[in-house]
């Protein structure tokens, strides 16, 4: 069954936390788009949309979500976030002014999200003006290929009908997507092997 993706990159121009923004802008820039069964993804930038991004998640169509996070593993690192598995510290991803965490849990409660809804968060390091990262602003090509791959591979989970908090794809499932799968991560060259922490 086709659907349509909603994938929203979340962050700030001026600020240290663009690298939400600046990655799915290379995923524009690039046409990454891989041909998973025909779904078609629709991709955003979302600069500092605060209590709108509520308005922006209306709808059934799943969601990927990506933004700079702060929680003190290195630089870089990638968390796939689930909607059952949403921290309940507000304070773990983004620094903007509101955050993305407060506006899904608030979403959570009124039951205006949709049904699927991942949040990438993207490891940039804390702000010290003695020591600048180039990670606050722009993602390195490791980090980006990286995310690709990890939003690859998770795909067939977020796309079945067992989509959290309901049961894992059917090994079927996840084997009839495993071959477009690998040929979309060949079209992206060499991924890199980035560190990422499994929230399950």
């Amino acid at each position: 069954m086709t659907s349509r993706i909603r994938l929203y990159g979340i962050g700030s121009p001026f600020h240290g936390d663009q690298s939400g923004l600046r990655l799915v802008e290379e995923m524009i820039r690039d046409g990454f788009s891989p041909d998973i069964d025909g779904n078609v993804f629709d991709f955003q930038v979302l600069d500092r949309p605060g209590w709108g991004l509520l308005d922006c998640l209306r709808g059934p169509d799943p969601v990927i979500l990506v933004d700079a996070m702060v929680s003190g593993s290195p630089p870089g690192t990638i968390r796939r976030i689930a909607l059952p598995d949403l921290p309940h510290s507000l304070s773990t991803v983004s620094s903007h002014s509101i955050g993305v965490l407060p506006v899904l849990a608030l979403g959570k409660v009124l039951g205006q999200l949709p049904p699927c809804l991942f949040l990438y968060g993207v490891e940039i390091a804390p702000f010290s003006p003695s020591a600048p990262n180039i990670l606050r602003t722009t993602p390195d090509k490791e980090t980006s290929l990286a995310l690709r791959r990890a939003i690859l591979m998770d795909l067939p989970r977020l796309l079945s009908s067992g989509c959290p908090p309901g049961p894992r794809p059917s090994e079927k499932q996840q084997s009839s997507h495993r071959g477009k799968i690998v040929r979309s991560l060949k079209r992206s060259s060499d991924f890199g092997a980035k560190k990422r922490e499994p929230s399950d």
